[in-house]
């Protein structure tokens, strides 16, 4: 980890149940104030609930722990974080901790913002557990076997250089191919030639650059090197990633999966119902009839199948990868989370899911909110607050220009004694050279001043919130560590106020987009 001594404020910003664009449903579990069903209750519940203290089944599991620990500790940054972690291990394996669980399918340069405010308030939620006497290991469990190529490649970045926002196109794959099975060199490379660029600026997107760089020489995955892109964050705070698209993983889960195989006709059914019931209330049922009719897909070499086109027979059940409907409870069942940090659409669909869970008898764990976080510009480093026209950029590259002529002239003419058309046509050259910078020098600033409403146009999105939109290692990579830290101190404020019921919409007050060096 680089050191810095940079700092972020974080700042309170309106009641996050006020917040334009936030869902019915979640309005409501954010209100009810004390409620099994609310945030506050669940969080509460989550702080007071006792030690399991008794492995969950994945932790017995030493054939799958073994080597997912070989494999695990091979993408942690350093010593500090592989101690961390083992640590972390130990305790889970011996029944003296739960963990709470968050998670994320990896996405361009990290997915969306949200995928580190998610992470950030996993660990400051098992910190937070941890010191009221529950130890507790905070868990990030890698959707990689998702398909929705689309999906991945959907944040964006606004790139300093450039002045302007960039999107990934999708590379070319299978119909069917698992985002985490794709290549690195192949879904990396636009994420690597821009760290590569920035590398030159901060020394956290040196480290990136470096990770990037790896992966793709030694042929690693998608999957894989984004998980070790968040752990070069977050391994220090102990923080354990497993795979989604893990085969060792998902045998371990056979006995609760062949229960879901045989009653998920019933299951879906129940989920349906409930789907109909959240619509009556004006709400929205996240899973659809697709999903319901065809809950589990099979893995077969990177590829996703759904159950029955694959191969005919019962699958192995390593090879099983359950959809939206299953995902969950197979979660719950193979690590007995103490809770579950969500966003608005995970949300939807587990309350969705919650009279499967009590047809199955599976206690679900209490579900609490990510951090919601805007990043900012400080006030001091803003300049104009209005949207620069193109107008006034030539008009002001007009001035500089009349200005720098008269005064290159009289220079050519007062020291060298060339007359004025003399003067004039020397100068010629030198300032149209010299206005070609100014007028880039400016347009790259009217270009960061572009939003609708003044600010930077990566800050705001019209009713797009900006976490949903810019990428993590977009903003990990122009602010570095201590943007992680401040990430880490909201979260920690976001749960502290939660747990009184006063769940808020928080800001991190960055400095301005960090641009090109000015000294060559």
């Amino acid at each position: 980890m680089s050191v810095t001594a940079k700092t972020y404020p974080v700042t309170r910003a309106a009641p996050l149940a006020e917040v334009p664009g936030v869902p019915s449903l979640v309005v409501d579990w954010l209100t009810e104030t004390g409620s099994a069903d609310g945030a506050c209750g669940a969080w509460r519940s989550c702080l007071e609930a006792p030690q399991s203290n008794e492995p969950a089944p994945a932790w017995s599991d030493a054939s799958w722990r073994e080597s997912w620990w070989t494999a695990f500790s091979e993408d942690l940054p350093d010593e500090t974080a592989v101690s961390a972690c083992r640590l972390n291990l130990e305790t889970l394996v011996t029944g003296a901790a739960d963990v709470i669980v968050t998670g994320q399918q990896p996405a361009f340069l990290g997915g969306p913002l949200y995928t580190l405010y998610k992470t950030a308030t996993c660990v400051a939620a098992a910190a937070a557990r941890s010191a009221a006497g529950r130890p507790t290991v905070p868990l990030f469990w890698a959707g990689d076997d998702d398909d929705d190529l689309r999906e991945a490649f959907a944040p964006r970045l606004f790139d300093p250089k450039r002045g302007c926002l960039v999107r990934a196109v999708a590379p070319e794959a299978e119909n069917g191919r698992s985002v985490g099975a794709l290549p690195a060199a192949l879904a990396g490379a636009g994420e690597a030639a821009w760290l590569a660029e920035r590398a030159a600026f901060d020394p956290t997107a040196r480290r990136l650059s470096t990770l990037w760089r790896t992966a793709i020489d030694s042929g690693a995955t998608w999957g894989r090197l984004q998980s070790r892109a968040l752990l070069s964050f977050f391994g220090r705070h102990g923080l354990l990633v497993v795979s989604g698209d893990d085969p060792r993983l998902h045998a371990t889960a056979s006995p609760f999966t062949q229960r879901l195989l045989e009653e998920h006709t019933a299951l879906a059914d129940l989920a349906a119902r409930r789907g109909a019931r959240l619509v009556e209330a004006g709400h929205h049922a996240q899973i659809g009839a697709e999903s319901l009719a065809r809950p589990f897909s099979v893995s077969v070499d990177g590829r996703r199948h759904r159950l029955g086109e694959a191969r005919q027979g019962t699958p192995d059940p390593s090879d099983l990868r359950p959809g939206v409907l299953f995902r969950s409870p197979v979660q719950d069942w193979l690590f007995r989370p103490a809770a579950v940090v969500v966003g608005p659409g995970e949300l939807s669909y587990l309350m969705q899911t919650a009279p499967v869970y009590e047809a199955l008898d599976l206690p679900r764990p209490p579900l609490l909110p990510r951090l919601f976080c805007t990043l900012e510009e400080s006030a001091a480093d803003d300049g104009p607050t209005a949207p620069v026209s193109a107008e006034a950029v030539q008009a002001a590259r007009a001035d500089v220009d009349a200005a720098t002529g008269t005064a290159l002239a009289d220079a050519l003419s007062g020291t060298f004694g060339l007359d004025g058309d003399a003067a004039k046509a020397a100068a010629a050259p030198v300032l149209a050279r010299w206005s070609g910078h100014v007028g880039a020098l400016f347009e790259r600033y009217a270009a960061g001043r572009a939003g609708l409403d003044g600010r930077p146009i990566w800050r705001t999105f019209g009713d797009r919130r900006q976490e949903r939109v810019m990428a993590t290692h977009w903003a990990t990579a122009l602010w570095g560590d201590a943007l992680v830290d401040a990430a880490l101190e909201a979260a920690r404020a976001h749960l502290e106020a939660g747990a009184a019921g006063r769940w808020a919409d928080w800001r991190i007050v960055v400095g301005r987009t960090p641009g090109e060096r000015t000294d060559g």
